[in-house]
């Protein structure tokens, strides 16, 4: 059975990142199927990425530049990710990951050390990357979760950028947020 999900959850990712709209998984049911079954296992986090400052290197440099940022952030991403983790690329110059039996806190390292890792491969564009975390069962469905992922997001923009923040409704919030150094 768990083959099967995982090869779902695959196809599914695989469509993401072929850029599908996320509308049409949906109203296929696969999507919707594959969270469901994820929800089901227990703890689950979702981390909303997005890249600081992206704008600027298509402005300055082309689209052409702008691509090679994706295609690094993309590479960054699927090296640092956990096995299993799900990446996809939301669109623009925003990217999520789903993290399954992973917790607020440990989601929190992981991205921390993925916003690092950017960082460091972007370092010659200027480009840096924020993040925003929110787990499962603290937001019981799939779009407060992802509402949640948002509002951290956004926290880590407000923040000064290039950091990993989670939801605020969780009292990891009250610290500040970690900022990893390269080794």
């Amino acid at each position: 059975w768990r083959w099967v999900v995982w090869w779902c959850a695959g196809v599914v990712a695989a469509c993401l990142f072929l850029c599908i709209p996320l509308f049409v998984l949906w109203s296929l049911g696969g999507a919707a199927a594959v969270v469901s079954y994820l929800f089901s296992l227990g703890v689950l986090s979702l981390a909303v990425l997005d890249l600081d400052h992206f704008k600027s290197v298509n402005d300055r440099d082309g689209h052409q530049a702008g691509d090679a940022v994706l295609r690094t952030t993309a590479a960054t991403l699927e090296r640092e990710a956990r096995h299993g983790d799900l990446c996809a690329r939301l669109g623009g110059d925003e990217f999520a990951l789903l993290l399954p039996d992973c917790g607020l806190d440990d989601a929190h390292e992981v991205v921390a050390r993925i916003v690092a890792a950017i960082a460091r491969d972007l370092a010659p564009s200027g480009v840096t990357a924020s993040a925003g975390v929110a787990s499962f069962p603290t937001h019981r469905s799939v779009s407060e979760l992802v509402a949640a992922a948002d509002r951290a997001l956004y926290t880590s923009k407000q923040r000064g950028r290039g950091r990993t923040s989670v939801d605020a409704d969780h009292e990891l919030d009250l610290r500040e947020p970690v900022r990893l150094t390269p080794a």
